[in-house]
This record gives structure tokens, C-alpha cells and sequence, in this order.
């Protein structure tokens, strides 16, 4: 009811609201003023679900039957773009809000799996390097030593 309210919120006093209840054939009728003081009126009895809305507008009519200022034709044309330019032009379609993530599990990650995520390789290749490569204390990892691998340059 509330999201129907919130774009009424501009539309003329005489406006009556009625509310179509489902398997219910009568329906609840009440003017606008009467609803921004209390939506409750329009709320159907047990819980029952509202199927659809119908908005309205009483408005007089003219009186004369030739074309021209003051005739039927004329008030019915006026009384229409006034229905539509107060009300219905401001009217958007209900859309439910969208369904809300369920936030994981945070799970315990050890550190060689963070490291080997951070770097790109896999977990099993970082328990893989000599201990000679990685410093104790640190999480950083030392560059090999040309001259400890045991290869001779000089040929």
C-alpha cells in the first residue's frame, strides 16, 4: 500500500482508491484523504492477498450537446488528460526487491593456500621450495643463489 501512496502523493483529494481482494468479490473503496490517514482501510480482513488496484475520479460534466466551450465532449476530454496527467503519468508498476545474497561461510585458509592465491601458483609449489629459499620469520620468499644450485659457468 505504501508504494502505491508514495505516488499519489500530487494526486487530487477526490481520488477514490479501491482495492481488489483475491476470491473475494466485493472490493474495499475509500477516497485518497481517507487512506493517507489510515492505509488500514484498504487492508482486507485475514490476510488475504491484494489482486489489483482500481483508481478514480469523479469530475462534473458539461451540460451543453454542440461542440464548443462548456459541452459534454469537451469536459470528457478535459476530465481524461487531467486523470492522466495528475495520476496515471506518475504511476510506475510494483517490482519486488531483488533477492539478497547469503554471505559464505568464512572458512579457515592456510597460509601457503593464501600466498599461492596472491602469486597465482598452486598450493602443492609453494610447500615445494628448499628451505634455504624461504626466510624464517617472513612470508617473503628469497631469490635463489646461482652459486649454491651446484651450476658451474665457468666452461
Amino acid at each position: 500500500m505504501s508504494w502505491l501512496l508514495r505516488q499519489l502523493q500530487s494526486a487530487p483529494e477526490n481520488l477514490k482508491i479501491e482495492a481488489r481482494i483475491a476470491y473475494k468479490s466485493p472490493s474495499l473503496v475509500a477516497p485518497l484523504s481517507a487512506v493517507r490517514e489510515n492505509a488500514a482501510t484498504l487492508y482486507p480482513e485475514g490476510g488475504r492477498e491484494i489482486r489489483a488496484f482500481t483508481l478514480s475520479v469523479a469530475s462534473n460534466m458539461g451540460l451543453k450537446r454542440d461542440s464548443g466551450r462548456g459541452s459534454f465532449v469537451e469536459s470528457v476530454l478535459n476530465a481524461a488528460e487531467a486523470f492522466y496527467g495528475d495520476v496515471l503519468q506518475k504511476l510506475r508498476m510494483w517490482k519486488p526487491a531483488p533477492p539478497k545474497l547469503k554471505k559464505p561461510a568464512e572458512k579457515e585458509v592456510s597460509p601457503e593456500a593464501a600466498v599461492a592465491d596472491l602469486v597465482g601458483v598452486e598450493p602443492d609449489d609453494i610447500a615445494e621450495l628448499p628451505s634455504e629459499m624461504v626466510e624464517p620469520g617472513s612470508a617473503s620468499v628469497a631469490a635463489p643463489d646461482p652459486s649454491a644450485s651446484g651450476a658451474d659457468d665457468s666452461a
